[in-house]
């Protein structure tokens, strides 16, 4: 008979199965790179383009402003952060005087985002950092706001994530987190769950050309907290006045906190 020697904080589950910390981190990176450059195409077909609303919303609650630090937290392909110069400069007629901080462990990731910025214009005032959430290179109390977008679920250690984000915010400072919920409405749930966890792996298959990936990226929802649970996490890492809001059935949740 096999002894598992780790114990259960060096374990982690990869959606449904359960691995070493340092397994779930290399595969989860390798995820990412590995569906790249399919990554915003699926991301439409997923969600019915519903994505663009929901970080739209993410990005209104931030209210952000010219002089505002804001550090993006496994940013992807850049959404957040261009949504963010848009929404400023639409809605104020103003750019950012401070630049804005892209970080993600996938330097493919990384690629795609810096192209998009150049295609749409962005390039100035964005700062491209590769980096694990646990381990962020910015000294104490560098930014005003912090956003990751369906990012939280794929850190591989949260607890010490968030105590990051708590280290490397100001006071008075706002994070706010975007992310798949593992509740949704009952009268959803078997229709939600048939869609996520079989058509979707199908769905990557096909057009990203790995099921394995997206069967995770489904997988993993299940494995998140409750907002409650989420909530009680940032209230460990030394966040305040934590809320969330649900969307769309409790597929999605918007969880707001701050750094007093």
């Amino acid at each position: 008979m096999n002894v598992i020697k780790n114990s259960t904080k060096q374990r982690k589950n990869f959606g449904f199965e359960e691995v070493d910390f340092n397994e779930h981190k290399n595969r989860v990176r390798s995820v990412f790179e590995s569906v790249a450059s399919r990554y915003d195409k699926m991301n439409d077909l997923m969600s019915f383009g519903l994505h663009r609303l929901w970080k739209r919303r993410l990005v209104s609650q931030l209210n952000p402003k010219a002089d505002m630090r804001i550090i993006d937290i496994a940013t992807g392909t850049g959404d957040i952060a261009f949504l963010l110069k848009d929404w400023l400069k639409n809605t104020r007629n103003q750019e950012f005087h401070q630049p804005i901080t892209m970080c993600d462990p996938s330097t493919e990731m990384l690629k795609i985002a810096n192209n998009r910025a150049i295609d749409l214009g962005h390039l100035c005032d964005l700062n491209f950092v590769a980096t694990s959430a646990e381990a962020l290179p910015f000294r104490n109390h560098s930014f005003d706001a912090i956003t990751i977008s369906f990012g939280m679920r794929n850190i591989t250690d949260r607890r010490s994530a968030m105590k990051e984000f708590h280290r490397i915010m100001d006071f008075g400072g706002h994070f706010l987190c975007l992310e798949f919920s593992p509740v949704v409405l009952p009268i959803l749930k078997p229709f939600y769950d048939a869609y996520s966890l079989k058509f979707i792996p199908v769905m990557g298959k096909y057009i990203a050309d790995d099921p394995g990936a997206y069967r995770y990226l489904a997988e993993s929802i299940r494995e998140f907290p409750c907002p409650e649970d989420l909530a009680a996490e940032l209230s460990d890492a030394g966040f305040s006045n934590i809320r969330s809001q649900s969307i769309n059935g409790g597929i999605v949740a918007i969880h707001s906190a701050w750094r007093i």
